[in-house]
């Protein structure tokens, strides 16, 4: 079972990868809305025990409990946003930047960034900062913030 170690630092985000299997897309190519679910669920159970040492199955019988999903949605947004879906692309390319440079994120093309993407675009800056480097988020003038949030998501007013 899981024993917490104050000593050690366990990730607050993780990664997988996967192959997108074409039985899982529909005519379009896109991966099928319930298909994400099937990867979400998949994630969860390769990281929880590869990360906490937790196995889901010793949860179950240790406490009688297990995580069920009491709600989900999936919002279809239209091209051209900033979401959490496509972040790992944008992800991948921002850590290829070596430090110390200086970095303009350009998203006056966006109709919609989400707060997902607002979030984790905030912690690559402050990151990045501290390798000397500097960050400008631009392009947002044309949004409008869905909250009174710092980092809401931002949606284009045209």
């Amino acid at each position: 079972m899981f024993d917490y170690d104050p000593q050690k630092h366990y990730s607050k985000e993780t990664e997988s990868r996967v192959v997108i299997r074409f039985q899982d897309c529909d005519p379009l190519r896109h991966l099928n809305n319930a298909k994400y679910f099937d990867y979400f669920f998949n994630a969860r159970e390769d990281q929880v025990p590869k990360l906490y040492g937790l196995e889901i199955i010793d949860m179950i019988r240790e406490y009688k409990a297990a995580w069920v999903v009491y709600n989900h949605n999936i919002s279809y947004i239209r091209p051209a946003a900033a979401i959490f879906s496509n972040y790992l692309g944008i992800k991948r390319k921002l850590e290829e930047i070596p430090g110390g440079f200086q970095v303009t994120i350009d998203l006056k093309n966006t109709k919609l960034v989400d707060h997902s993407v607002m979030e984790n675009l905030h912690r690559f800056q402050e990151s990045y900062e501290d390798t000397g480097g500097t960050v400008k988020i631009i392009g947002l003038e044309n949004h409008t913030p869905v909250s009174d949030h710092p980092l809401a998501a931002q949606k284009s007013k045209s």
